[in-house]
């Protein structure tokens, strides 16, 4: 699996060069979107700043360097609904719900179009698949002894047996 700061830097790379999905006109849109690659679902619509800061190539990211706005990144093949539509600049951001992550939130969840794949009919969810419980227990059991740190899904320094 490849680690989180790996991920951001593909997708950070991908949306500077416009390399992804063009995506396509909110006219044009269906209810759903399929994540094509991963996709970072963010708590703000605002993809520009986050992903690109003032100057329009930097990352935008705070004393632990991590990037406040960024909720997830969701699993390519993960269904989105899509709950409203804005167009920005050329760019159209979605604002959407997935099952696979279905915490309540006040400000929205969003997606960039360029990650996803419109459909108009509610495709099957994605196939989840669980690592073993014995891999699970080695791998907690490894990480006795580190610090906890909010949202970390990874120890730099450390690496799984």
């Amino acid at each position: 699996m490849m680690p989180l700061k790996e991920v951001l830097v593909v997708i950070f790379a991908s949306i500077l060069v416009g390399e992804l999905n063009p995506g396509l006109s909110a006219k044009q849109s269906g209810k759903y979107a399929i994540a094509v690659l991963p996709t970072p679902v963010l708590c703000t619509p605002d993809f520009p700043g986050v992903f690109g800061g003032k100057d329009g190539s930097t990352l935008g990211v705070d004393e632990q360097n991590q990037i406040k706005e960024l909720e997830l990144i969701c699993f390519p093949g993960t269904v989105f609904k899509i709950e409203g539509i804005i167009e920005k600049k050329g760019r159209i951001i979605y604002e959407a719900t997935t099952s696979d992550y279905p915490y309540p939130t006040n400000r929205g969840y969003f997606i960039d179009g360029r990650f996803v794949r419109i459909v108009k009919m509610q495709p099957p969810e994605r196939h989840k698949r669980l690592p073993s419980k014995l891999t699970i227990i080695r791998n907690l059991l490894f990480a006795e002894g580190t610090n906890y740190l909010w949202g970390g899904s990874y120890r730099a320094h450390c690496h799984y047996p």
